[in-house]
């Protein structure tokens, strides 16, 4: 992963909210088959993203606690697969057997669905919607993306939102929090868009 580590002095409050900043798991001593102690501490880092106020015009990853991932494999939480690129809405899990000795890097992913943007008839701003409609006997899914003026490129370039009708696809990035049911829609609220797989766009990340 092409990463521009910039260490800055943060202190992290103890939390149990995932998407709100650093958590630190109890410390405690397992035990492996050998007998030798196997993770004493396990720390939450989120994701989430700049568009344009460090790099301009770039979009770049904020992680929430000061912890230099880039040289551990990462694995899905979910499947064990290789993460080969963080995107916005993950979180990642650092394991670590001793106090400065990483063991793993594991990844509760956030999720992906490709969309497209078209300006609706008599409209005259881009509107997002999911590239397949869903079955009927679902509900309308509403894409809420109001607060994002842009989409990333394969660059990691960001790109006007309003020119999304330019490209045959989208992907959509968001996060099961984000997810909200009434009697008429699932609402999902959008933390990035991309031109192209986010997990094949490799981004500079710093500390918050």
């Amino acid at each position: 992963m092409r990463s521009r580590f910039i260490t800055v002095t943060v202190v992290c409050l103890l939390s149990a909210m995932l998407f709100t900043g650093c958590s630190f798991g109890s410390d405690h001593n397992d035990v492996d088959t050998n007998g030798q102690d196997a993770v004493s501490q396990v720390v939450s880092i989120s994701v989430d993203c700049d568009y344009g106020k460090i790099e301009k015009g770039k979009a770049t990853l904020v992680l929430s606690a000061p912890i230099n991932v880039e040289p551990y494999p990462m694995k899905s939480k979910s499947s064990s697969q290789t993460i080969q690129n963080m995107i916005v809405g993950d979180t990642l899990e650092v394991s670590y057997k001793e106090e400065d000795t990483i063991s793993q890097v594991l990844v509760d992913p956030a999720m992906v669905v490709n969309v497209e943007g078209r300006t609706p008839p008599g409209g005259d701003m881009i509107d997002i919607f999911l590239y397949v409609e869903s079955d009927n006997n679902e509900l309308p899914t509403v894409l809420r993306h109001s607060h994002l003026d842009y989409i990333i490129d394969e660059y990691g370039n960001l790109i006007n939102k309003q020119e999304a009708d330019q490209y045959d696809r989208l992907y959509a990035v968001f996060t099961e929090e984000n997810i909200e049911k009434n009697e008429l829609y699932t609402i999902i609220t959008l933390s990035a868009i991309y031109t192209c797989d986010p997990r094949t766009v490799s981004l500079d990340y710093i500390i918050e």
